[in-house]
């Protein structure tokens, strides 16, 4: 599922159909990248799942009252079988399991 090329922590679905994509991220935050993501005509509208286990996610539901530009879902968890569960469902046309 991972872009050939694409940094650790970001994947893309081969069909461009979602994004996955981790909080903590060596140079920027995901929540930057999501925002870039959404700005691009081929990838704006492709709902995108941030996630991390870390504390960040947890700060930013808590004070902001919406998501982050260009997130669909946040997840706070790390655990592969969780967010392969919230993808399948996403791809499935079926809101994915929230994290919180």
């Amino acid at each position: 599922m991972r872009a050939a090329g694409s940094p650790k922590g970001v994947a893309m679905d081969d069909a461009g159909k979602q994004i996955l994509l981790k909080e903590t991220l060596p140079v920027m935050s995901g929540r930057v990248v999501a925002s870039i993501v959404d700005t691009m005509p081929a990838t704006s509208g492709v709902p995108l799942i941030l996630y991390d286990d870390s504390a960040v996610i947890s700060e930013t539901a808590l004070y902001n009252l919406s998501l982050p530009r260009g997130v669909s879902v946040l997840l706070k968890t790390s655990e592969a079988d969780l967010l392969k569960r919230s993808v399948d469902r996403c791809l499935a046309g079926k809101p994915p399991d929230q994290g919180l």
